[in-house]
């Protein structure tokens, strides 16, 4: 639910003319989009997924999702491959709250795959930590974890959903400012893979000092799943800032370089490389 709402915003989907970003999506495309009414049965595009996967979070089909979105992230890890994603639907976030100067053509979404060390479980044990900063210290200069619902041994064995509250100070090129997230965690089943689902969502706007730089909104959809090729991290972004620095492009390659940044850590972290 946005917080102060009065009216949902109406869409306005950009593109960026990198071919990086738009290799994945093309393919989305030419597999989803033919010119004619799309069937029922029809499979659903890498992009149509990882939008579910953030909107239906809480609903049960959150197995069949990732079933579906797993083939396409094993592809994605293999060749290491970032792409832009379009926004989501305001009216599909009714289940969080976040600040009503959101705007559905202001985020800006960047999603990629990685395989990396370790096993899930040890992941899963990590993300009960108080002190979350080791995630991604070039991005945090604090990040505090506190556990709102579910039981963090329960978790760390395999089981259940964690909720939590993540109270930090966010590090942008020359600024700092408070970024408050809630970020969830749930196991799922995906046809016989463990996969560990987890949803972020920004409750309130933080802004540097000199309210320079802004951050609006940011939601953020991902997935760990223990495959027979190893762990997969899955994660896509929509991020609205206000900021003086670059335009549309250089915003997403930020967003997707964050991701990159803050994979890398955690699996050192937890693996202790």
């Amino acid at each position: 639910m946005r917080a102060g709402a009065t009216a949902s915003q109406a869409a306005s989907p950009t593109a960026s003319p990198t071919a990086l970003y738009l290799s994945l999506l093309a393919l989305g495309a030419l597999a989803g989009c033919t010119g004619k009414d799309k069937s029922e049965d029809a499979p659903r595009t890498q992009s149509e997924l990882t939008l579910a996967l953030l909107t239906d979070f809480e609903t049960e089909d959150l197995p069949g999702i990732v079933t579906e979105l797993l083939p396409y992230a094993e592809d994605a890890a293999a060749d290491e491959t970032q792409y832009e994603m379009e926004p989501p639907a305001l009216s599909t976030l009714d289940d969080m709250t976040f600040s009503a100067n959101v705007t559905e053509s202001g985020l800006i979404g960047a999603a990629l795959a990685r395989r990396i060390g370790g096993g899930i479980t040890g992941y899963a044990e990590a993300m009960a930590e108080t002190d979350q900063q080791w995630a991604d210290p070039a991005h945090y200069e604090s990040w505090t974890r506190s556990i709102v619902e579910g039981d963090a041994a329960a978790f760390g064995g395999g089981e259940g959903t964690l909720r939590t509250d993540n109270q930090t100070m966010r590090i942008q090129s020359m600024w700092k400012f408070p970024y408050n997230t809630r970020k969830d965690y749930t196991w799922v089943d995906a046809d016989g893979t463990q996969v560990i689902a987890f949803r972020t969502w920004l409750y309130e706007e933080g802004h540097s000092d000199d309210e320079v730089v802004k951050a609006i909104g940011c939601f953020q959809a991902e997935f760990w799943a223990e495959t027979d090729n190893g762990l997969i991290w899955f994660a896509a972004t929509w991020a609205e800032t206000i900021t003086p620095i670059g335009d549309e492009e250089f915003l997403r390659n930020e967003i997707a370089d964050s991701l990159v940044s803050y994979i890398e850590a955690t699996e050192s972290h937890v693996t202790g490389g």
